[in-house]
């Protein structure tokens, strides 16, 4: 079979990989234009509190730094995480003078990256254009049915709003698990985005080297998996799963073990499964990198959410595999791998491990294959009287399924329009934080509330005591104590102690700290040496830090407004360069 792209199909690629980008960029914009002074938009559509930790890569690639540390936590340890799309997107961010628009340039390349790779991907399984350009649209446009449940809820006056975890569990996973699908993932995570593609590009290179024995295929296949280890570790997991089980699949037809098909195996398990082993060992070993197990703690949703989640193509999918049964693992053909997908993809989900959910990624991609293959096949054997007949069932379809896809991009509007949502911040807040990140000195921690501190690394560089509940050491203890330091619980000695302990140079105290600040709690910390730094025109936001302080030129605070952080070690003059650096 053909698996090559003539010149028109590449252009046809990367046009929709143009309008994809586009598309997806119109929430962005109106985020951006439509944001008032006295806000700051975060330039995510979804979950800020989590993305946030991408800016927090990227601002330390931009001061310098390759081995990546989480400033989440206060917890010393070394650099250690390697992601090479957030140092792309790092070095990017220092080249152009800001991370708002590398993230953005970032996203707009995976997009584009993403719709050629899904191209790429479909044209392994059939040579025919008009069929790859169906099995294109489904991949990217394919979900479940949990538009039915966002019908219900809207009907029931449920606009939306923050809901915890095992809320979460309970709905359609095509509702809340962005690396399930394409057009979710091109809209809301760029790093999603990538993983999709070098995951995509690494099946069809394996396929096509499996079956042409191309041992030099499998090792691009195997050099892409490599890679993808560098950006989503967890993916490389159902890459070597699946081509296990291809050669299993034929290994138990044939009822013997092939010596090439093994070889191919071999190399790519060779090539891909070192950079596993290494991030698994960081996790393990790194006191900071250690935290960030707590959020591979993740429950596996219900079947049910599955099911609703791919809904028409998982059941066209089956239907396909079932009506094809004497195929799996007859021969080494490029849609064995589908099958393989298939099949492993409910054990995956329910194994006996901590992060099983995670290994849902671009699983719509098989599914949506298989189904469309399916209704073309079915279509192909109907007589219809008119050509354009079996064009509107397919579009029909299509547009069935691409109704999840269709609400999370309208979503985004909604949500890019709610300047008291998730998505925005007080630019006072920024400012003051962007103050911090042009102080002198990058030593020592900041000390907020959990919902001031989650943006404490990405506008300034500086580790927080706490930010987020997934990558925060010993999160609820850490809670406790900084809420019980806010509220005044403790004695003296207990707040200096707890200072000491967390090595806090900087100490915010802003609308969620004041919120629960106890009255005389500003006279007890003034008695401990702790001092005030800054504070920003509007007085809601105040910085203390530990005596002895001089006066801080008021040259240093003028920060340029709304730069990354990274940048900001840059804006420091003479006078900044005499401030006493805090003991």
């Amino acid at each position: 079979m053909n698996y090559n792209l003539d010149r028109g199909e590449r252009r046809e690629a990367l046009g929709w990989g143009l309008l994809l980008a586009l598309v997806t960029s119109l929430p962005y914009l109106l985020g951006y234009i439509a944001s008032p002074a006295e806000k700051y938009f975060l330039g995510f559509v979804l979950n800020p509190a989590d993305q946030n930790t991408y800016f927090m890569w990227m601002s330390q690639v931009a001061s310098g730094e390759l081995l990546l540390q989480n400033l989440y936590t206060s917890i010393p340890h070394e650099g250690a995480v390697l992601n090479l799309v957030f140092i792309a997107a790092g070095w990017a961010g220092k080249l152009f003078g800001s991370l708002d628009l590398a993230y953005q340039l970032l996203r707009l390349v995976a997009v584009v990256l993403l719709a050629w790779s899904v191209w790429l991907f479909v044209a392994t399984f059939t040579a025919s254009r008009m069929r790859r350009r169906w099995l294109f649209l489904t991949v990217v446009f394919g979900a479940g049915v949990g538009w039915v449940w966002n019908l219900y809820r809207l009907w029931n006056g449920d606009f939306g709003g923050l809901v915890v975890d095992t809320e979460l569990l309970s709905r359609p996973l095509d509702l809340w698990v962005p690396e399930g699908y394409v057009f979710y993932s091109m809209l809301v995570m760029p790093h999603f985005s990538v993983a999709i593609a070098l995951l995509l590009l690494t099946v069809r290179c394996a396929a096509i080297g499996l079956a042409d024995n191309r041992l030099a295929m499998t090792a691009a296949a195997g050099l892409l998996c490599f890679s993808l280890s560098f950006v989503h570790p967890y993916d490389v997991l159902i890459a070597l799963g699946l081509a296990c089980g291809v050669a299993a699949l034929y290994s138990l037809r044939q009822r013997s073990l092939s010596r090439t098909v093994w070889r191919h195996i071999g190399l790519l398990l060779l090539l891909g499964s070192g950079p596993v082993l290494y991030n698994y060992w960081i996790l393990n070993n790194n006191p900071g990198m250690h935290a960030w197990l707590v959020q591979n703690h993740s429950a596996s949703p219900a079947p049910a959410g599955y099911l609703a989640g791919y809904g028409l193509l998982l059941v066209g999918a089956v239907w396909y595999t079932v009506k094809h049964r004497q195929e799996l693992g007859s021969d080494l053909s490029p849609v064995q791998w589908l099958y393989a997908w298939l099949l492993i993809l409910p054990l995956a989900l329910y194994a006996p491990i901590d992060f099983q959910r995670r290994l849902v990624i671009g699983a719509v991609a098989p599914l949506a294959v298989l189904s469309m293959l399916q209704l073309l096949d079915w279509l192909g054997e109907r007589r219809f009287s008119a050509r354009h007949a079996s064009t509107a069932t397919l579009a029909g379809v299509l547009l069935l399924v691409s109704l999840s896809s269709t609400f999370h991009w309208l979503n985004s509007f909604r949500k890019t329009a709610d300047h008291a949502g998730e998505l925005f911040v007080e630019s006072e807040l920024v400012e003051t934080l962007q103050a911090i990140a042009a102080a002198p000195t990058a030593h020592g921690t900041v000390l907020a509330r959990l919902e001031t501190g989650n943006h404490v690394p990405r506008f300034t560089g500086r580790a927080t005591v706490i930010g987020s509940r997934g990558q925060t050491g010993n999160f609820e203890q850490v809670r406790a104590s900084t809420e019980s330091f806010y509220r005044g619980d403790m004695s003296d000695e207990q707040m200096t102690a707890f200072l000491n302990e967390q090595r806090v140079r900087w100490i915010i105290i802003g609308p969620h700290e004041a919120a629960i600040m106890a009255p005389g709690t500003r006279q007890r910390l003034a008695k401990l040496d702790l001092q005030s730094w800054y504070s920003n025109n509007g007085g809601r936001y105040e910085v203390l830090v530990p005596a002895p302080v001089s006066e801080y030129a008021e040259s240093c605070h003028a920060v340029p407004k709304l730069l990354p952080a990274a940048d900001n070690t840059n804006n420091k003059n003479a006078a900044c360069d005499t401030h006493t650096d805090p003991a």
